[in-house]
């Protein structure tokens, strides 16, 4: 995840451990650091300078990744006062990352840039953010009365106070009070603390319709000064009427869209002067094509509340795509840098369909322009378990249980299903269910075309032993269908891949051999990402080995009925002997055989016989910078910059 203050502060997340005296010390903020967020120890924690440099030693000691150390600034502030050998034992230790509290950090911002350090005041109020630019500060953190420490005596929330003190400076805003889960996060980022600026210029008598004393008024001016509504005309507002549909969507997308930071302009190319805003709707899952017939109709609150929702991301805002993220990471890999590289591939989704008392909703979708991993969410709505309980079923393990769909239909857009897809973390007992399928194609997906998925009828194939009877004949075996739930669920998924795959060129030519047959290829095509491997080559076989195989296949009439004898069919690279098989190399110089690391999908590439695109989907994600080469054969590709 990438906002203005992890790139300021080069952390992964922009989550900030506060600064809590007796309880911030070198263990706690090295776990937050090492998570991946900012650790931070407290000066008044210590009674000495020299206590507080061997807690600054200790820290450096227990992660090489980015903290931050808070100086209290009460009650004086003079560098040659009591603050001194605290400010000196930050410099000697080449802190980088200073948070200060209390009164003016103006005092020490020399000493303080001298030493090369990033500055972060923290106030209780927004009016102090105006001054706490003027002096030099990097960033500020406003504390809304919600928080634990000392909240000032505003007595002003978060809610209200975050986005105040954006509009009252341009530093990157850490927004504090009353965070405490992947919630009240996803909620301090959606009031605005990065993306949300203003873009326009509000002046008085800016509309003839909204007098300056009206109880509205402040909220006409914020929402154009935000681009979200410019008025039904250059002096108008029209403050009394009634939202169209379409004047609905366009508050929804350009609300999105600045949460988003997509940059999105909403340019007509012809057409009506909506169909911008609904072809943006229906591409980021806020509603679904075809779901209005006229646009130019009146809104009703409930049309509004559904757009509105669906626009502000409520997949973020209720934390839902942090869970996403975390069940991605259990399943892709659970290091910071695997963590890392799942947040950068994986979008939120709106997409929800609900059928006989079950919703399906799709949590995020995992891309990388070729692959695609998309997480689902079932819930039931009265709480009870997926898998009824009953006298047969409620012993029964998770591995006894295999949970399918009868159905799934997606479009030839995306026209392979690379297994193993399924569900995690599966409980008998569980009212909600989280599954996954990943997804290959033969062809890029398009990111600019949603896709409409259909799932049908859940059900349970329950398959295990009763075990050994006494007279050690094998005991009978439960092999039944247990029918879960009936419905129907359609989703409309945007995908909004990201191509994060690296170009590995083609024209390189390799050899290798297999226990049956040589094989020469040539590379027509090689990307290589955190989550697949797409290789498309061109090969050739002897016409003593092609004969052979024909052969082969002519004295199986059976095989030769029911398998297609195209050579791509049977000369695939995943035949190879284990030393053949394509494998990368690490920068810690171990190997990992692609057979083993993922699943692969041979598939023709054109009318050619002889063309084959091979692609790879990972079992966990792998960062390239871990990467040093990739060897097919007995050719080796090195990795740019490995």
């Amino acid at each position: 995840m990438k906002t203005r203050i992890t790139e300021l502060f080069g952390i992964q997340y922009p989550i900030i451990q506060g600064a809590m005296q007796w309880l911030s010390k070198p263990r706690l903020a090295a776990a937050v650091s090492n998570a991946g967020g900012l650790g931070t120890i407290n000066m008044t924690t210590y009674a000495t300078p020299e206590d507080f440099q061997a807690a600054i030693q200790e820290l450096k000691s227990l992660t090489d990744r980015p903290f931050s150390v808070n100086l209290s600034l009460l009650p004086d502030t003079k560098p040659d006062g009591p603050i001194k050998g605290f400010l000196q034992a930050v410099v000697e230790e080449k802190v980088k990352i200073v948070e200060t509290a209390g009164s003016s950090p103006a005092p020490l911002m020399d000493t303080l840039k001298g030493a090369g350090c990033l500055v972060m005041h923290k106030i209780p109020d927004s009016r102090f953010a105006h001054t706490a630019q003027e002096v030099g500060c990097d960033a500020v953190c406003i504390v809304g009365y919600e928080g634990g420490g000392h909240p000032g005596m505003a007595g002003v929330g978060s809610i209200v106070q975050w986005p105040l003190t954006t509009e009252r400076c341009t530093l990157p805003v850490v927004g504090a009070g009353g965070v405490c889960d992947g919630r009240t996060m996803y909620a301090a980022l959606a009031a605005g603390l990065d993306n949300f600026s203003k873009v326009n210029t509000y002046t008085a008598g800016q509309f003839s319709d909204v007098p300056a004393d009206a109880w509205f008024a402040p909220n006409v001016q914020a929402a154009y000064e935000l681009d979200l509504m410019t008025g039904s005309s250059d002096t108008t507002f029209n403050p009394n009427g009634n939202l169209t549909v379409a004047e609905a969507l366009v508050l929804a997308c350009r609300l999105h869209s600045t949460y988003a930071g997509d940059g999105k302009t909403f340019a007509a190319n012809g057409g009506t002067w909506y169909q911008p805003y609904v072809d943006y709707a229906v591409k980021n899952g806020i509603i679904t094509d075809g779901a209005y017939t006229d646009y130019t109709a009146t809104a009703t609150r409930v049309q509004f509340a559904a757009i509105l929702a669906a626009a502000l991301c409520a997949a973020c805002a209720s934390g839902a795509l942090q869970e996403a993220l975390s069940v991605l990471a259990s399943q892709f890999g659970s290091d910071p840098e695997q963590q890392e590289v799942i947040g950068d591939l994986t979008r939120p989704s709106a997409a929800s369909a609900t059928d006989n008392g079950v919703t399906i909703s799709v949590d995020a979708v995992m891309g990388d322009g070729n692959s695609l991993v998309v997480l689902y969410r079932m819930e039931r709505a009265d709480g009870q378990p997926m898998l009824p309980q009953t006298e047969e079923t409620k012993n029964v393990s998770d591995g006894n249980n295999t949970l399918r769909f009868e159905m799934v239909d997606y479009p030839a857009s995306i026209d392979s299903l690379s297994y193993p897809s399924g569900f995690l973390d599966f409980e008998v007992t569980d009212s909600t269910l989280y599954f996954y399928q990943r997804f290959t194609a033969s062809q890029d997906f398009d990111p600019s075309q949603p896709v409409e998925i259909t799932l049908k009828n859940l059900y349970s194939h329950e398959y295990y032993s009763t075990g050994i009877s006494y007279n050690l004949k094998e005991a009978p075996v439960v092999d039944r269908i247990i029918p879960l739930v009936d419905g129907s669920w359609t989703l409309t998924v945007s995908l909004d891949s990201v191509d994060a795959s690296l170009d590995l060129g083609s024209g390189q030519t390799f050899h290798a051999e297999s226990n049956r047959y040589p094989l020469s290829g040539t590379i027509l095509s090689l990307r290589l990402s955190s989550l697949s491997l797409v290789l498309d080559y061109a090969f050739t076989i002897d016409e003593d080995t092609r004969a052979a195989l024909a052969a082969e296949h002519a004295s199986n009439p059976e095989l030769v009925a029911n398998l297609p004898l195209e050579p791509w069919m049977f000369v695939t690279l995943t035949d190879f002997s284990p030393d053949e098989v394509p494998y990368l190399t690490l920068t810690d110089g171990s190997t990992l055989t692609l057979n083993d690391l993922g699943y692969a999908t041979p598939t023709p590439l054109t009318e050619e016989l002889d063309q084959c695109r091979l692609q790879f989907i990972f079992n966990e994600v792998l960062p390239l910078a871990t990467v040093a080469s990739i060897t097919i054969g007995d050719l080796t590709i090195p990795l740019p910059d490995a």
